[in-house]
């Protein structure tokens, strides 16, 4: 399991463009769309073991240097924007990290409650 995960500043940059959301007058005037770039090899906060994990849980969000960008532009300014995206980082390397005896528990309680409608459905009839 892990604990706080906290990836250092110089470990990631941001990329800022026009947001295309609310903001009144500054909307074309103001970048405030944050795009966060981090690169799963090049950090010195995971272990090799992490690295490895993360490569392998998330390879269908990694471009082709191995980055992962999480986009946010929900706020109404740039600052807020990068709060948001480091925040959805590091809950998304959290979630990867985390380790599950199953890989979905409730696929099997969904199942089974769905094979019991089934029965009760055609003993109905």
């Amino acid at each position: 399991m892990i604990e706080a995960l906290n990836i250092p500043n110089n470990e990631f940059y941001f990329r800022t463009s026009r947001s295309g959301g609310k903001g009144g007058q500054n909307v074309n005037k103001v970048e405030t769309k944050v795009e966060l770039v981090f690169s799963i090899p090049q950090s010195n906060t995971l272990t090799e073991e992490q690295k490895e994990t993360l490569l392998s849980k998330l390879q269908h969000k990694l471009n082709t240097e191995m980055e992962i960008t999480i986009v946010a532009q929900s706020e109404r300014g740039q600052l807020g924007n990068k709060k948001v995206a480091y925040d959805k980082l590091i809950k998304l390397l959290q979630r990867s990290l985390k380790t599950t005896t199953l890989e979905n528990p409730l696929k099997l309680v969904r199942h089974k409650s769905s094979n019991a409608k089934k029965q009760n459905n055609t003993n109905r009839k």
